[in-house]
């Protein structure tokens, strides 16, 4: 995406990165760009940067809008991983911990 150029962007997706981030490159570089939608589900390792901010304000990058679409629940994407039961073990937020 040209840094310089501001366009909405709406993605209905799963994404996994297991041992990385989702992030939009040169997030941090060009002009706020709009909204970055995403319908689905993201699963990482580690939260990506999609835009830069200030006092609330998108400076460069994306605004987020991400939101968890319930169907997953029961209707996986094909040939996603599964399991037949989830068990919770821990819940870390990264950004309550100043990580």
């Amino acid at each position: 995406t040209d840094p310089y150029s501001p366009k909405d962007i709406t993605l209905n997706m799963v994404m996994m990165a297991l041992n990385g981030s989702f992030y939009v490159d040169q997030y941090s570089s060009g002009v706020p760009r709009g909204k970055l939608e995403v319908l689905g589900g993201i699963i990482q390792y580690q939260r990506g940067p999609v835009g830069t901010f200030s006092g609330g304000s998108i400076r460069t990058g994306y605004q987020k809008d991400y939101r968890y679409d319930e169907k997953l629940k029961t209707s996986p994407p094909p040939n996603f991983p599964t399991t037949q039961n989830v068990v919770i073990t821990a819940i870390k937020d990264h950004m309550a911990l100043n990580e």
